[in-house]
C-alpha cells in the first residue's frame, strides 16, 4: 500500500523559531513539507543585503523540484524558521523510484 510505503521513507521533527533550515545552493536528499508552523525564503545579495522572496505557509512543499533527472535537491534560497514548526521529511531517492518514477504521482 502506498501508505505504509511512503511512512516508511519519512519522519517528522519539530524545530524552533529563527532555525536556519538550509542555505542556497545546497543539494538535499531530503523532500520537505511544512506541516505547521511558518517559514521564510530568501537571498542575500552581494552586499550582504537580505533579499524576501515569499513566506511558505503550513501545509505547504518547502523543497524545490527543478528537474527529476537528479537524485538530489538544490535548494535556490535560504530558509528559515520563523515560528516554531514540524517539518515531514522524505527520503527523496526513495520518494523518486517508488512514486514519481511509476507516476503515482
Amino acid at each position: 500500500m502506498q501508505i505504509e510505503e511512503l511512512v516508511s521513507i519519512s519522519s517528522l521533527k519539530s524545530y524552533t523559531n529563527g532555525y536556519l533550515l538550509h542555505y542556497e545552493k545546497t543539494n538535499r536528499n531530503r523532500l520537505l513539507f511544512l506541516v505547521d508552523g511558518l517559514a521564510k525564503a530568501y537571498k542575500i545579495d552581494k552586499r550582504k543585503n537580505e533579499i524576501f522572496l515569499y513566506y511558505i505557509y503550513s501545509g505547504r512543499i518547502i523543497s524545490e523540484i527543478s528537474t527529476l533527472r537528479n537524485d538530489y535537491l538544490t535548494s535556490y534560497s535560504n530558509i528559515e524558521l520563523l515560528q516554531n514548526s514540524q517539518i515531514l521529511s522524505i527520503d527523496y531517492q526513495q520518494f523518486k523510484k517508488q512514486f514519481l518514477n511509476n507516476g503515482l504521482l
